[in-house]
């Protein structure tokens, strides 16, 4: 697989990370569906030409349904569709990307190329508990996406730094806190979806701030009281 570009798009009030991955693999329109949808988030959908001028060779997710193109993602309807002249030709229900525009061909051809897109962490604008942050991620489908989510484990210092390039992307301020997915339970801290946890600037036995967030001023996880509201993060499982 190949990273090729990341883009940021807004959903409501959801700030969402898109990575654009390129693999060279043979599949019908629905192998490379599947594909998609097991290794990332979905077949590749684009609205504009700077998202499409950085497709690559192979399938997208452009497919004739109920009597109009639509993605793969949601079953929506597709507004910008950049085809070759000539195109799209009768009886021919999927689209890939050949240089610089969009062909037709039968669903059941093998190309040997996908196009995929990966919403893997989202920045939820939204003012919540830590527990109702939790329920919200368990909740969460990106535009129309079947993927599931949870509270952010940000565990390595490059998914941290990630987190942090949305937050400036998303925002102005310099100095906030976003909720991420750990918690003090028992007599330890614990990443909700079990990952190991590092020695992040948080107490050892703490009597209030049991919740944790990623501190922009200080680029590190620490703690917070957990019934305070404020944005946060979820990450595709």
């Amino acid at each position: 697989m190949t990273l090729i570009s990341m883009f940021y798009i807004t959903v409501g009030t959801l700030f969402v990370k898109r990575d654009l991955y390129w693999d060279v693999i043979s599949r019908s329109w629905e192998g490379a569906q599947s594909y998609c949808r097991q290794n990332y988030t979905d077949l590749a959908t684009f609205t504009n030409q700077a998202q499409s001028d950085q497709l690559r060779y192979g399938w997208t997710g452009l497919h004739f349904s109920q009597s109009q193109w639509r993605w793969s993602r949601g079953d929506v309807k597709a507004n910008f569709t950049p085809w070759q002249i000539g195109q799209p030709r009768d009886n021919e229900r999927c689209a890939y990307w050949s240089p610089n525009a969009l062909y037709s061909a039968d669903c059941s051809d093998s190309r040997n190329g996908v196009n995929c897109n990966d919403d893997r962490l989202v920045l939820v604008k939204e003012n919540k508990t830590w527990e109702e942050a939790l329920e919200f991620c368990r909740e969460l489908k990106v535009d129309g996406s079947a993927q599931s989510y949870r509270l952010a484990q940000l565990i390595s210092l490059d998914e941290i730094q990630t987190a942090r390039d949305m937050l400036r992307a998303a925002q102005d301020q310099s100095d906030w806190h976003v909720w991420v997915g750990l918690r003090f339970l028992g007599d330890e801290w614990m990443w909700v979806g079990g990952g190991q946890t590092r020695e992040w600037d948080v107490p050892g036995c703490p009597p209030v701030k049991r919740c944790g967030v990623l501190s922009t001023g200080t680029g590190l996880v620490t703690a917070a009281e957990c019934h305070v509201k404020q944005y946060f993060f979820c990450t595709r499982i």
